[in-house]
Formats: structure tokens, C-alpha cells, sequence
């Protein structure tokens, strides 16, 4: 017949359905299967939304591909009373594109009578006897063989799919033929593919027929799986992570129709795949118009149940339901089972909405002022029943104001526990409806108060404006100062150390002497912050003395973090190192410190500085060996390394210090952390003789320490050790001068050896000569050095004042300096100590003396990594008169210590991650120290790595 039949080709699977393979298989058996003259039906089968118009869609797709010939319908509610009407659009385009002599072959023989309804002539009384109706539906039946059997023109038969979406809807005479014709499709080459729910059902044997008659072709496509949704949402959003396509999958429960909309409607309002919590609350308008339609077509008493489904939610128990829509059980569970019959409802109690996206749609479908009574009408209802307050308070929150059934203890209560439950945002809905209820001033300013601490856990900036209105309603100076504690603790989360050290202040003076224990905390908090204060280190160690001596044992969690932001400044007063380890120790508490919610980003720095500062190495390597390998400090470990690689170089090992110091310098986020590690790296470099290197580090410390008083001084003490060695000794005597001025003048209480200041101006003295001047300074670091028990700088002064003494006495001297250097773990005093000590001997004529310290420098030296100290010692060597062996430029005797310990257990198979973690270091620091080691090996990889050490 002209214009139906086509070449045959191959038929295709479409590849945009995602899960959807199994149902594809099917279609695309049964449409080979009629292209091969076997007829069959294939039944679709699902709730709305559920992807079935897409399958049919697909199935038109697939038989494009084909020689089939595609007829198309829907059934329409609205045309269930116009008869043959699905008929009518399956059949009436061939009809009508066809010519005179097609038209003729199309109702031969029992076909004759289809040609009345084609031709658009009235069936008169199709429905006032069984008669019309079956010799037209017999008639239909004989016209689609006709249209499908062999003709004289066309020898082949021609294959035909007939699609026919939403079948439930269809008229009775349409669904009685497609029941018909499926029964006697298959020895046609024809395929009857319909898709139906479980609403409509205006003629339920004919459907029951139609789906018997797909025998093993009953297609229910399923929801999608999270991972299904995941590939759905990511090719509208490529970016999408996990927890975006979550929220996805958990709004519309996987439902192709519902994620398209979803999907579709999150572009269309810019919703970033950064923001998953925004996909809980997103309404497409097409969904609420599809769920509006829905609804309207209930009754009033369905509705009314619906309308509790969605109010309740999980508390839509049957009898809760019953008493929300005041009828009786069995109706509401008949009702219930009649409204999952729709696909509205899932069949389960409680009786929840089929997707959270469409429980959602339905609450929009609610004016505004009915929605309101309906969850005050939930509130009174579940309160009644004894719930919980926190599943009353969602109702609570958007409940009409004014209404008798929210009590206003009820509401607070209600905030406190969607507070305890860590859902700030509910309490501050609910309490700023509390507010709409006119409340009296004290309770007002309670509820201000209440507001303003749920706001700060939401982090919201309105917080200080309701604080700061709840404090001005309020006379009592106990509310004052627990405002003043909530303000300080936002001002200091923000940075802000003095305003919340004013403010802490203010609550502590008010307090007078009432209630001790508000006192305590908000002195406790005043340490925390004033200690991060310039000027204000003297006032937070009154307060922090005071806090210790009326503590009784442990102490708090905000006590330790309080003690350990005060332990530096101790140091700098002078504190005896003995003394400054037991409080380091008291507020550590094994480990206990990083537990506390107030230990913060500065907390750990400060603390492991005061150990830097009493020279208290080893413990500090302890600590941080700890911070290293636990989980509770992870995101704080990066800003402690500049901290250990200024131990590590204290300790000598300048290579690993500088490699520790320069890795991943610009993630580190506290200023003071970056201030140290350019400090260590200028000091390395000077070691290394790389004076230019040094120079650079030096000019950005000082750019970062700009305006931090306690950062100048330590920019100008590390200035003055790269001018001393840029032989600039008067630059280097300014700088010196310049470091104890700038402590000073932000830390008046600050002691004299609080920096070795004064060993740094008599090391510029001796460079210029001036060794009666450098003397005075040495004798009394020295002093200081000894009365606080500080073994680095004690070292130090001991051998820079023999430098300055000189003579018998200046050896002797030198002598004490390198014994008690021999005496402690390694310390690069010591190593600095052993080459001046030796130069003295060689200088007074004991050459033979001379070697034996020197050439233990030399070894020393070469092992840490300080180029500069061994070739200076080396240099000494040679002018003692020894012959010292050539230091290996290369295999494992080449190797510093720290490369060796890498190499070693590189070689015995550890990996990156492996190695860092066994020595509490930077993956980057390995891989540094890896390159090295494979420069002066001459090797390339692990496995010649492994082969040489082996060997």
C-alpha cells in the first residue's frame, strides 16, 4: 500500500534511558517478532511518573529503525465517553492519507463496516445494544489484518505497532477492541504495545484481558537507583557529586518523570551541584499543577485524608489520620488503600506520600491560611498523643499565630529540643514564632537571647542584633554576662581577639562577685582571647594565675585550652623551663586538650611554641608525633610542621628542616605558622651558604610580619643572623636592638632572655671587634640561660662569651659549652660549639687537640645537612694539620641522615604515604629527600633502590 510500506532497516536501541535495559530487550524481541510475522502484545505497567510514556516512546523509536508501519494514541479522561475515540486516532491517519484503491484492500471482506466509523458516518446507538459495537470491533479487527496481509501491489506484508499510552483512560469500545485484537495477534505481524496505571480502569476485564494477553511482557519499570539517578543528574550537571545526586534520589525516590522536573527546574533557578541541602525544598510548578490535578479529581473525604498524609507525615498513622479528618478507622483505611490505588500513597503505615517531592507538591496545593490550621491542628493532635517535642515542633513553627493550640512553654520547649537534635534552624523558626505571640519584655528578652544562640549555631549574622536587644532589655547581669560569653565566642571565631576580650571583660566586672561559676567561664574565655591580644599578654596571665589557683583537679577542657594559649607567654616572662613542661604537660593532659570544642586553629601553635622557646625539643617531638598520627587534630597538622622543622633545625638537621619548612607553604593558614617556616628557611639557607636565597625569605617574613609586634621581633632577630653573615655586622647589631624593642612594646612584662637577642648584638660586637662590649650582654644571657634552666641558648652565650673572652679562660669556656652540649640531644649549638672550639685549640697552638672536636663537627655536620658548618670545620681540619677523607659525593655514605632514613625504608618497600607517617613527616618531604638520595645514588627507581641497599 503507497506510503505504509518502507525498507527494512536494522532496529536500534535508544541510549538515553538509563536502567531501563531490560524493558529496551523486550520491546526490541517483540518488534523482531512481528518484523517475522509472530504478533504479540507488550503491557507497561506503573505509577505516574514512572517512565512509561518514555518506554513507548522508545519502542516508536526502535520501530522507526524498522519496516513497521506506527500507529499511536492516548487515552484522555475527559474522551472516555466519546466512543472508538482511541480507535479513531490509532486508525483514521492511514484512513485518511490513503487512496482510493488502498482504501478499498483496507475494508475487504468482514472489514466492510470499520469503513463507517473511518469515514466519520454516525454510528447511531453504538451503546444501546451489544450488537453495533462487536460487528464494529470484529470489523476493526478484519481492517488491521487487511492492513497487514499481502496485497497484489506489495508481496511482503507490512508490520504494524500500535502504541497506545495511558490504555486505563481509554474508552470502553477501544479497550474491548485492543482486548479482541490481542487475543488473535499472533499469526499478524503486529505488535499492541499499551501502558496503563492502577487509576481509571473504566473497563477493568477488557485491561485484565489485554495484559493476560501479553503473557510474559508485562513491563514494570522500576524506580531508579541512586547510581541510576547519579548518571540522570549528571548530564544535566557533569560536576555533580555524591551528595548532590543523593538529594536528588531522596526527593523524588528515583522517579524518571519527577527527576527530569527536579532536575530541569534546579537549572532553571541556578542551583549549584555545591548546594545539595537547596534540593530538599525545590517545587517544580509542573509538579504541583500534576498533583493539583490529582487532588481536585477526589473526593472530599479522600481529599481530606491526602491533606493528613502530607500534613503528618511520618506520624500519618491510621489513627492519627482518622482523628486529623474526624472519620472513623475503617473508612480512613479503605481511603488509604483507594488513594495508593492512584499512586498518591505508598501502601504501608504510616501512610506516607510516594515521594517526598510530591508529599511536598501536595502542601502547596494548600492556601497558605489552611495550611497554617492544618499544623496546628497536627501540633494539638500529636501533642495530645505524648510525642515528642521534636517531632511536634515542624508543625509548631509554621502553626497559625495566635492559635490556642500553641502554647508558648510548648514552643520553647520545642526549640530546645530541635536544638538538642542539632537542627538550629527549626529552633529559630520557632522561636521567632514565640515572638509573633506579643510576649511580656522579660520574656521577650529571654526569647531574644534564645534566638540569638540558635543564630550563632546557624551562623547567621542576625544573631548579634537579637543578642544585643536581649541584653538591652534585660537588668539581670547574670543574662548580661552570658550574652557577653556567646558575643565573645562569635567575635573570636571571627578573628576578632580584642573585641572579644572587651566584651568577656565587661561581663567579668558586672558579675562582681555573684555566681562564681559564670565567672570562672567567661575569665576562662577572657584568657583564650586576650593572649592573642598585643598589649594584652600581662592582664590574660592575671587572669590565667588566678583561674589555676582556684581550680581544683583536672582541669576543665576550656581551662587546658586557656593554659596552653598562655604557656608561650610564660616563656617570654621568664617562666623556668621546669616550670613551663609541667604546664605545657597539664594542659596537653595526654592528648585531652584536642577534645575540648574551644581548642582552636591557634590553640596547638601556641603551645608547641612555648616548648620551642623553653627548648624543649624532645617533648615537643613527642607531641607532634602524636598530632601526626592521630585523627583529632588532622585538619590543624599542616600549620604545626613549620613548628617541627624549626625544632629540626634547632636540633641541627638543617636539610630536613628546610625541606619540612618549604613544603606546601602557601596552604598553610595561621599567619604565624607561615612567619615561622620563612624564618627556619632563611636560617637553613644561611647553613647552606645560599646568602641570596636567604635574603628573599628574610624580605617576605617581613612583608607577612607587618603590624604583629611579637612577628617583628622575630623578623628582626633573623635579620640579624643573615646580615652577620652577609658580613654586615652593623645592620646586624641594629637588628638585634631592633627584636628586644619590638617584644617589649607589646609585652612590657617581657624578660630579657625571653629571645636570645643579646647573643645575636654581641655576635655583631665580636664581628666589629668589640669584644668588651659583647661580654656584659653574654654574662647576663648566660645568667638568665641558667636560672631558667634553657640548655640552647646556655650553650650559646657559653660560646660566644669564650669567643669574647678569649685565652686560657675563652677555652675553658668553649670546653663547658661543647660538654654540655654532649650531655642533651642534639642541638646545632652544640655542632657550632664543637667548630669554635676546635678553631680556639688550633688558634692557641693544640693542633693535635684541635682535630678531635673538629673532625666530629665535620661528621656532624655533613649528617644534618649544614654545608656551611662542615666545610668550616673541614677548613679548620686542614689547618690543624690533618688530612680529613674526602666526604663522599656520592653513594650511600654520601647520604645525610635524613636521606639515608628515607632511602632505607623507600628501598624496603614502604610507600610515600608509608614512609611520611613513619617519620612523622611531609609526603613532599619524602619525595624531596627521595630525589636527593637518587641524585647522589645514580639510581632512578625504587627497585635499583632496593637491589643497592640489599647488595
Amino acid at each position: 500500500m503507497t506510503g505504509i510500506a518502507s525498507q527494512k532497516r536494522s532496529v536500534r536501541e535508544p541510549s538515553r534511558l538509563i536502567e531501563r535495559g531490560w524493558e529496551l530487550h523486550t520491546l526490541q524481541q517483540s518488534l523482531a517478532a512481528a518484523q517475522s510475522g509472530a504478533g504479540s502484545v507488550v503491557y507497561v505497567e506503573g505509577a505516574a511518573g514512572a517512565g512509561r510514556t518514555a518506554l513507548l516512546q522508545a519502542a516508536a523509536g526502535l520501530a522507526r529503525g524498522g519496516d513497521l508501519e506506527i500507529l499511536t494514541a492516548t487515552g484522555v479522561e475527559l474522551e472516555r465517553a466519546f466512543p472508538f475515540g482511541v480507535v479513531l486516532q490509532l486508525l483514521e491517519p492511514i484512513w485518511l492519507r490513503a487512496d482510493p484503491r488502498d482504501r478499498e484492500a483496507l475494508v475487504l471482506g468482514p472489514a466492510a463496516p470499520a469503513a463507517e466509523l473511518l469515514g466519520q458516518a454516525h454510528v447511531d446507538n453504538a451503546r444501546s445494544s451489544p450488537d453495533p459495537p462487536y460487528r464494529l470491533i470484529h470489523a476493526l479487527y478484519w481492517f488491521v489484518r487487511n492492513l497487514v496481509s499481502r496485497a497484489p501491489a506489495h508481496p511482503e506484508p507490512t508490520p504494524v505497532v500500535m502504541i497506545v499510552d495511558d490504555v486505563h483512560w481509554a474508552d470502553a469500545e477501544s479497550a474491548r477492541f485492543l482486548a479482541y485484537l490481542a487475543q488473535r495477534i499472533g499469526p499478524l505481524p503486529a505488535l499492541v504495545v499499551v501502558s496503563a496505571t492502577g487509576a481509571g480502569r473504566p473497563e477493568p476485564e477488557a485491561l485484565a484481558a489485554l495484559r493476560r494477553s501479553s503473557q510474559t511482557a508485562v513491563l514494570t519499570p522500576a524506580p531508579l537507583t541512586p547510581g541510576g539517578v547519579a548518571v540522570a543528574a549528571r548530564r544535566r550537571y557533569p560536576e555533580a557529586g555524591e551528595e548532590f545526586c543523593r538529594a536528588v534520589a531522596d526527593a523524588t525516590g528515583g522517579n524518571p518523570v519527577l527527576l527530569q522536573a527536579l532536575l530541569a527546574h534546579a537549572i532553571e533557578h541556578e542551583i549549584s551541584p555545591a548546594d545539595p541541602a537547596l534540593i530538599a525544598n525545590l517545587l517544580p510548578d509542573a509538579v504541583v499543577d500534576a498533583v493539583r490535578r490529582r487532588l481536585d479529581a477526589l473526593s472530599a473525604v479522600h481529599r481530606a485524608v491526602a491533606t493528613g498524609a502530607a500534613i503528618l507525615g511520618a506520624d500519618a498513622s491510621l489513627r492519627n489520620l482518622a482523628a486529623f479528618a474526624a472519620i472513623d478507622h475503617s473508612t480512613v483505611s479503605r481511603i488509604a488503600d483507594e488513594l495508593v490505588a492512584t499512586g498518591l500513597l505508598r501502601a504501608q503505615v504510616p501512610v506516607l506520600y510516594v515521594q517526598p517531592l510530591v508529599r511536598l507538591a501536595a502542601l502547596a496545593t494548600l492556601p497558605a491560611a489552611e495550611r497554617a490550621r492544618a499544623h496546628g491542628r497536627a501540633a494539638e493532635l500529636l501533642s495530645a498523643s505524648g510525642a515528642d517535642p521534636i517531632r511536634i515542633a515542624p508543625h509548631l513553627a509554621v502553626a497559625a499565630p495566635g492559635a490556642e493550640t500553641v502554647p508558648l512553654g510548648v514552643l520553647r520547649d520545642c526549640a530546645s529540643a530541635a536544638l538538642a537534635a542539632d537542627d538550629p534552624r527549626l529552633a529559630i523558626a520557632l522561636l521567632e514564632r514565640a515572638l509573633l505571640e506579643q510576649p511580656a519584655a522579660d520574656v521577650r528578652a529571654e526569647l531574644l537571647m534564645e534566638l540569638g544562640l540558635a543564630e550563632v549555631e546557624a551562623g547567621l549574622p542576625a544573631a548579634d542584633r537579637h543578642l544585643l536587644e536581649s541584653k538591652r532589655l534585660t537588668r539581670d547581669p547574670r543574662r548580661h554576662a552570658e550574652i557577653a560569653l556567646v558575643e565573645a565566642e562569635r567575635l573570636y571565631a571571627n578573628g576578632d581577639y580584642r573585641a572579644a576580650a572587651e566584651i568577656l571583660e565587661s561581663g567579668i566586672d558586672q558579675l562582681n562577685s555573684g555566681d562564681p561559676d559564670l565567672k570562672r567561664h567567661l575569665r576562662v574565655a577572657y584568657v583564650a582571647a586576650a593572649s592573642l591580644v598585643p598589649g594584652l599578654a600581662g592582664r590574660a596571665l592575671e587572669q590565667r594565675d588566678g583561674i589555676l589557683t582556684d581550680s581544683v583537679d583536672p582541669l576543665s577542657a576550656a581551662e587546658r585550652v586557656a593554659l596552653a594559649h598562655t604557656v608561650a607567654l610564660d616563656g617570654l616572662r621568664g617562666v623556668p623551663n621546669q616550670k613551663l613542661r609541667e604546664r605545657a604537660l597539664l594542659a596537653w593532659s595526654g592528648g585531652a586538650l584536642l577534645e575540648s570544642a574551644a581548642c582552636s586553629e591557634d590553640t596547638l601553635p601556641m603551645l608547641l611554641t612555648s616548648l620551642v622557646l623553653a627548648d624543649e625539643l624532645d617533648l615537643l617531638d613527642e607531641l607532634a608525633g602524636e598530632l601526626a598520627c592521630g585523627d583529632a587534630a588532622a585538619g590543624r597538622v599542616r600549620d604545626l610542621r613549620p613548628l617541627r622543622s624549626w625544632s629540626l633545625y634547632l636540633r641541627g638537621q638543617v636539610a630536613e628542616a628546610e625541606a619540612e619548612a618549604s613544603v606546601d607553604l602557601d596552604a598553610v593558614r595561621r599567619v604565624t605558622p607561615r612567619a615561622v617556616a620563612l624564618a627556619v628557611t632563611a636560617c637553613c639557607q644561611i647553613h647552606r651558604g645560599v646568602l641570596e636565597a636567604a635574603d628573599a625569605a628574610l624580605t617576605a617574613l617581613g612583608e607577612l610580619a607587618a603590624g604583629d609586634a611579637t612577628l617583628v621581633s622575630l623578623h628582626h632577630l633573623i635579620a640579624s643572623e643573615v646580615r652577620l653573615a652577609q658580613h654586615r655586622p652593623d645592620d646586624a647589631l641594629e637588628h638585634a636592638s631592633a627584636a628586644a624593642a619590638a617584644l617589649q612594646s607589646v609585652f612590657p612584662e617581657a624578660d630579657r632572655s625571653a629571645i636570645p637577642w643579646r647573643s645575636a648584638a654581641a655576635a655583631a660586637h665580636l664581628a666589629l671587634g668589640q669584644a668588651d662590649q659583647a661580654r656584659p650582654l653574654l654574662e647576663a644571657e648566660l645568667n638568665d640561660a641558667r636560672r631558667t634552666g634553657n640548655v640552647r641558648v646556655t650553650i650559646r652565650s657559653l660560646r660566644l662569651l669564650g669567643l669574647a673572652v678569649g685565652g686560657a679562660p675563652g677555652l675553658a669556656l668553649l670546653r663547658d659549652a661543647v660538654e654540655i652540649g654532649d650531655g642533651v640531644s642534639p642541638r646545632l649549638e652544640h655542632l657550632r660549639a664543637l667548630v669554635d672550639y676546635g678553631a680556639a685549640l688550633r688558634r692557641a697552638n693544640q693542633r693535635a687537640a684541635a682535630r678531635a672536636p673538629l673532625s666530629r663537627a665535620l661528621e656532624l655536620s655533613h649528617q644534618a645537612g649544614a654545608a656551611g658548618l662542615a666545610e668550616r670545620a673541614r677548613t679548620e681540619l686542614v689547618a690543624a694539620g690533618a688530612r680529613p677523607r674526602r666526604l663522599a659525593l656520592s653513594g650511600i655514605e654520601s647520604l645525610t641522615t635524613s636521606q639515608r632514613r628515607v632511602a632505607e625504608l623507600a628501598a624496603r618497600g614502604l610507600t610515600t604515604r608509608q614512609v611520611a607517617e613513619a617519620l612523622f613527616v611531609t609526603p613532599k618531604t619524602v619525595e624531596f629527600h627521595l630525589r636527593q638520595a637518587y641524585r647522589k645514588l645514580d639510581v632512578g627507581s625504587r627497585s635499583e633502590l632496593t637491589k643497592l641497599f640489599r647488595g
